[in-house]
């Protein structure tokens, strides 16, 4: 705090893994304490507000179409990366060199969580949909 001024310090959940800064991110978490700070000052209970807004934004994803333009393109790069980098790893075991088998088997585990959890993804969305 200066004279005329409040600094704020942006920064994610420290509790979380993901700890990367983002400018888009900052100017997010600013917006968002500039609003609860404003609503607390007017009386609101900016608790509920918070928690009907994750909700609404967990609902909104959960009923989004997985089916996009955008997200049928990020899939085309990511099962092509994923397949790039899987035949990558077969190449290097397949010719014996085994001191890189450890960056290998990291990377088939990143390969393999990128699959089931896009392939999760989607059966619950489905399954969703089904119980509507």
């Amino acid at each position: 705090k200066s004279a005329d001024r409040v600094f704020i310090n942006s920064m994610g959940n420290p509790e979380l893994l993901r700890k990367g800064y983002s400018r888009k991110r900052n100017k997010e978490n600013l917006n968002s304490f500039l609003i609860n700070a404003a609503n607390i000052l007017k009386g609101k209970e900016v608790e509920e507000m918070v928690a009907e807004k994750q909700m609404k934004e967990e609902e909104e994803f959960w009923e989004e179409s997985e089916w996009t333009i955008k997200n049928i393109l990020m899939r085309i790069v990511g099962y092509g990366l994923t397949v790039i980098f899987f035949l990558l790893g077969i190449l290097i075991i397949g010719e014996g060199d085994w001191r890189g088998i450890i960056q290998v088997m990291v990377m088939f585990g990143i390969i393999f969580s990128y699959v089931k959890n896009d392939i999760e993804i989607i059966r619950e969305k489905n399954r969703r949909k089904k119980l509507k």
